[in-house]
């Protein structure tokens, strides 16, 4: 479970959550929310993050986030995290999907 907000996973959510141009170089985005993770495809979560009440009340959300790469996070990381004022605990950082001239 991660504890510090000095951590680096935190720090490069929050940048991702800040900054275009980091989301432009890792390729990544952010997206918030329960109905937002369960509606988002396998293959593009890189990795979930969940408050603590989350993980010990939500079976829904633990139950597909037992399918990818996820952790824990206090709620109080998680509301430093959080890009929105009421945060739902749930936060999944997805590869930005490309498309041939192909597949359109």
């Amino acid at each position: 479970m991660i504890t510090s907000v000095n951590n680096s996973q935190v720090k490069n959510v929050i940048q991702l959550n800040q900054k275009a141009k980091a989301r432009r170089e890792q390729g990544l985005f952010i997206a918030e929310g329960r109905k937002m993770f369960l509606e988002a495809p396998l293959h593009w979560i890189e990795k979930v993050y969940v408050s603590e009440t989350v993980e010990k009340q939500d079976t829904e959300v633990m139950e597909k986030a037992s399918r990818t790469e996820w952790e824990a996070v206090t709620d109080s990381v998680f509301r430093q995290m959080s890009d929105t004022q009421t945060p739902q605990g749930v936060m999944t950082v997805l590869r930005k999907p490309s498309y041939e001239p192909e597949d359109i």
